[in-house]
């Protein structure tokens, strides 16, 4: 589709970059009324994952853009900040494996941190490395885990001796019980299940046509997981937009360490990524 924009110079453009335009003028729009004010942010408690904009986005404003770092201390360093109030978090049973170390209070850079990398409210335990300009909130990182570059990941309880690759987006999601039945999960009275999405940072997730997940187009995607892509079949259901976000592709776990531990494998499958390589876990010396 294209229109033609009247004026002095008429153009032609398609429709996508006419909505880029829009959106890129509206945020324009709203930094300009916000310059220079103070900003009070109220989070939802309990909410799980609030943020405006893309990942890409978030990325840049927490790991990478250069004003932001400078506010942080030893922003060279990497940065550790208890800004989540786990308080709340916790009494709401949003806590993750390890009880977060303080709230709203600063930690400190670490040595597991990357130039730029932030954790928020997160512990990282020994050995474990989180790579340059990743995000990594509310979190549990396993011993001698390795998180690549460019990586955000929220509310995921990492095994010991994992590897995320770069540029990998993982959040983990708590379901109710109906939901563990309905994936043949055996779960106490009560209790919850897990999933864990996996995508790629820059995968597009909303477009009926040309949605993706980690890189590949979301309907091959699910082929390459044995899923039933057609219409009304396993993935969406009859009349279903086919985007990722609506396409039933992320396994249901009894824990959330089992739920993050399957989107990495569902991740090798995806991308084709043989045993031994990033996204698959690594067997330690005592364990063989």
């Amino acid at each position: 589709t294209s229109v033609t924009a009247s004026g002095s110079g008429s153009r032609s453009m398609d429709s996508s970059t006419l909505k880029g335009d829009r959106l890129r003028r509206a945020r324009e729009l709203v930094a300009a009324c916000v310059a220079g004010k103070p900003l009070l942010i109220r989070p939802m408690l309990p909410s799980r994952f609030v943020h405006v904009g893309t990942m890409p986005e978030l990325l840049e404003h927490t790991a990478v853009d250069s004003n932001v770092l400078a506010a942080y201390p030893a922003a060279h360093a990497g940065t550790h900040l208890g800004t989540w109030d786990s308080g709340m978090m916790d009494a709401a049973g949003f806590g993750a494996s390890r009880k977060s170390i303080g709230a709203d209070g600063v930690w400190g850079s670490g040595r597991s941190s990357g130039p730029g990398a932030c954790m928020l409210a997160s512990h990282v335990a020994m050995g474990a490395r989180v790579g340059a300009g990743s995000l990594v909130a509310h979190c549990d990182v396993g011993a001698l885990a390795t998180v690549g570059s460019g990586c955000l990941l929220h509310d995921v309880d990492l095994p010991a001796g994992v590897v995320v690759p770069a540029g990998v987006f993982m959040h983990c999601v708590p379901l109710n019980e109906a939901a563990a039945a309905g994936a043949g999960v055996a779960v106490g009275g009560g209790a919850r299940c897990w999933t864990c999405i996996v995508t790629d940072v820059k995968d597009e997730v909303k477009s009926a046509t040309r949605s993706t997940l980690l890189g590949v187009p979301v309907a091959e995607a699910a082929a390459r997981l044995g899923l039933d892509a057609t219409p009304g079949g396993a993935v969406w259901a009859e009349g279903e937009a086919q985007t990722t976000t609506l396409a039933r592709l992320f396994p249901v776990r009894a824990t959330q360490r089992d739920a993050a531990i399957a989107a990495l494998e569902l991740l090798a499958r995806v991308r084709g990524v043989p045993p031994g390589t990033p996204g698959r876990r690594v067997t330690s010396v005592t364990s063989v």
